[in-house]
C-alpha cells in the first residue's frame, strides 16, 4: 500500500519496501567549487536579472582561495 507524503521539509514518500539512496557532498568541495564559480559570473548580466542599478564600479576583487577559505 502507497503511503502518503510526509508532512515534514523533506517530502520524500516512505515506502515499506523501498530502496533509498543518499547523496552527499565534502564541505570543501562545494566550498572550491563555489570560489571557482565566483570567476565565471557576468556581472552586468546578474544586474540585468535582479534589477540591480548599474555601478560604475568594477566587480568586487576577489580574495586569493586560502584568503577566501579562512575568512
Amino acid at each position: 500500500m502507497h503511503q502518503t507524503w510526509p508532512a515534514g521539509p523533506t517530502k520524500v514518500p516512505i515506502e515499506p519496501h523501498g530502496s533509498y539512496i543518499v547523496v552527499a557532498r565534502h564541505p570543501p568541495d562545494m566550498a572550491l567549487s563555489l570560489h571557482h564559480q565566483g570567476e565565471n559570473i557576468n556581472w552586468e548580466r546578474l544586474r540585468q536579472i535582479t534589477g540591480e542599478p548599474r555601478s560604475g564600479d568594477a566587480p568586487p576583487a576577489r580574495l586569493p582561495l586560502r584568503s577566501w577559505l579562512v575568512r
